[in-house]
């Protein structure tokens, strides 16, 4: 007589190979049409199968497919031996799908090579290079560093990191020098080929008749204006010759220098620790800003003036590295409070923001929610890098007669520093 335990086993064992059968195929052609994919598995829980029931197929190789292996067998191992089988118990304990930091497993020879082939072809300017770093900083993938170590020689260079889907960060970086070099380079080309085309034309209104001559004469004044900084000049001819040909092909290099100096302008305006604007990009932004407003262009606005609390108590006690999460953390909150108003940071520990359109309307509210969101970094027990504390000061323009900018910018500066006295007062 069968044992009903004995039976329920044996059946969920064949259904878990029937299973598997079903399933073999399809994993196998879906992961080779996969572009990158490395590894794929389908296990079952060792508690109710065999130790070794399931699938794994993976590329030992970057010229090989992806072949089947044999899967590992759980009963070797610890569920907390997290070298060995963390790929599984881990997601298991946690009962959802997640992201694991990739890490060195000791059961498989997985080639890695596919992530971090694509990294290390990606070279901004000729000194530049890109590397990947966990949420905390630590190295991925560098070409000079090992994996868990932390990049710490910035001086000098120019950093960009972008946020990736699954937590880590993608880091650009090149050098100062090479980056005004390129922007003087540039300049220098520019110039040049203005000459050039100026001496061109004046060739070809020697020997070319009146029909010809005209247009000439137009892409001229158009090649001054672009020398002296002009790239939205137009170099349409309206004609249908060689000589529109000519003027297409500039309009292309203008099109492509255009692209180039906004490139260029936009790291040269960038805060490379926080990535809002910084201190140049905000004296170019108020030229313009001061600009409308004696237009009347805008009429309505206000500056808030912030400065971050604990900086050198977090340097001097945690490490600068501590530090910058400090800014980057209180930079996030400014950001996310003033949603729809630029944001710079103008110094160490000091941010501007312009109210305009709805933030402006609403500016008690939010000045009264940033309060709100400060309070709450504190009330859990974060660490002191994570725990945000801001001195705020705002003005508006219009406040008394004759108001100008430079009267909202002091205010806000007056409120600021006021309101950092009364925040020690009540530490003390």
């Amino acid at each position: 007589m069968y044992h009903p335990y004995w039976w329920r086993c044996t059946f969920l064992y064949q259904q878990c190979e029937i299973h598997t059968q079903e399933n073999l195929n399809f994993i196998h052609s879906t992961i080779k049409n996969v572009s990158g994919a490395v590894a794929v598995y389908l296990r079952y829980n060792p508690k109710l199968t065999p130790p070794t029931s399931g699938i794994f197929m993976a590329k030992t190789d970057k010229d090989h497919e992806i072949q089947k292996q044999t899967p590992t067998d759980f009963s070797k191992y610890d569920p907390d031996d997290v070298e060995h089988v963390g790929w599984y118990y881990i997601s298991v304990k946690s009962g959802k799908s997640l992201w694991m930091d990739p890490y060195e497993n000791k059961n498989v020879d997985i080639y890695f090579g596919y992530l971090t082939s694509k990294i290390a072809d990606i070279h901004p300017f000729q000194s530049g290079y890109a590397y990947l770093e966990y949420a905390d900083g630590k190295v991925a993938y560098h070409p000079h560093l090992k994996m868990g170590e932390t990049f710490t020689d910035t001086i000098g260079y120019k950093l960009a990191r972008a946020p990736l889907p699954n937590g880590m960060n993608l880091v650009m970086m090149t050098s100062e020098k090479e980056l005004n070099a390129a922007k003087e380079g540039l300049a220098t080309r520019i110039s040049g080929f203005a000459l050039v085309v100026v001496a061109l034309f004046a060739l070809l209104s020697v020997v070319s008749a009146r029909s010809i001559t005209r247009p000439l004469i137009k892409l001229t004044k158009a090649a001054h204006k672009m020398t002296d900084g002009d790239l939205n000049v137009s170099f349409d001819t309206d004609c249908k010759d060689e000589i529109g040909e000519l003027g297409k092909s500039f309009s292309a290099a203008q099109n492509n220098m255009r692209k180039y100096l906004e490139y260029v302008s936009g790291m040269a305006y960038k805060d490379s620790l926080t990535g809002v604007r910084n201190k140049t990009a905000y004296d170019k932004f108020m030229d313009d800003f001061k600009d409308k407003v004696e237009r009347q262009e805008i009429t309505q606005f206000g500056i808030v003036t912030l400065d971050v609390n604990y900086l050198k108590k977090v340097n001097d006690n945690y490490g600068h590295d501590r530090g910058s999460q400090l800014l980057q953390n209180a930079c996030n909150l400014i950001c996310k409070t003033y949603m729809h108003s630029p944001v710079f940071r103008v110094g160490g520990d000091e941010f501007i923001v312009v109210l305009v359109n709805n933030d402006y309307i609403n500016r008690e509210n939010l000045y009264t929610q940033l309060q709100v969101n400060m309070a709450k970094t504190t009330a859990f027990g974060n660490d002191p890098w994570e725990e945000i504390s801001i001195a705020v000061g705002m003005a508006v323009y219009g406040a008394n007669k004759n108001d100008s900018i430079s009267d909202v910018e002091k205010r806000a500066d007056e409120a600021m520093y006021k309101n950092k006295k009364e925040m020690k007062a009540e530490r003390d």
